[in-house]
């Protein structure tokens, strides 16, 4: 798995996408929490379930069934229920920021794969494309020289493309906002 920041960026930088009117930040803080949810599965390990147990880690929690249901439940405890238009549209945001969990994990380089599909099937999956070192679950080994080789591969592979996204997004809206960017058909 990517390490627990990443997923955490990754949740945020979809905070650029939000409606109008909703604040960015607050929105993004909420959406790099929900992101990093998926890896409360590793508390299966301390109950004795396995790995590759469906409730096991990149199992249950990383499926499409799992963001289904979670997505809308969290824009609901973040606040953003008040307008339905508005609920929809985070919602999905939402549901984009829980889904990144397991489509980050599924370009890690070690693993079992990520349940998707569980329920309906118990298969794992990586995607064709691997380049991100998988991070250890074990907390003490995050200071070390091992963590900032994997800390490299993500910032290549997942930081640097989520902040050219961030950048676009930003452009897109400036260029939306300037003056005098609506243009009247010819003849009106």
């Amino acid at each position: 798995m990517p390490t627990i920041m990443t997923h955490a960026l990754a949740g945020a930088a979809l905070g650029q996408a939000a409606p109008a009117g909703i604040p960015k930040f607050r929105l993004s803080v909420c959406l790099g929490c929900a992101a990093m949810l998926p890896d409360l599965d590793v508390i299966m390990f301390a109950l004795k379930i396995p790995y590759s147990h469906v409730l096991g880690h990149r199992g249950f929690s990383h499926s499409v069934i799992f963001a289904m249901v979670l997505a809308p439940l969290i824009t609901w405890l973040a606040g953003y229920a008040a307008d339905p238009k508005r609920y929809f549209n985070t919602g999905l945001i939402f549901l984009a920021a829980i889904l990144s969990h397991g489509i980050l994990d599924a370009l890690t380089d070690a693993g079992l794969g990520v349940g998707f599909f569980i329920p309906f099937t118990d298969e794992r999956h990586f995607l064709p494309w691997r380049p991100v070192m998988t991070a250890s679950l074990n907390p003490s080994s995050f200071l070390s020289r091992e963590t900032l080789r994997i800390l490299e591969s993500e910032a290549v592979y997942i930081w640097l493309p989520l902040t050219a996204v961030i950048f676009l997004f930003s452009i897109i809206r400036r260029v939306k906002n300037c003056p005098g960017a609506e243009t009247s058909a010819p003849g009106k």
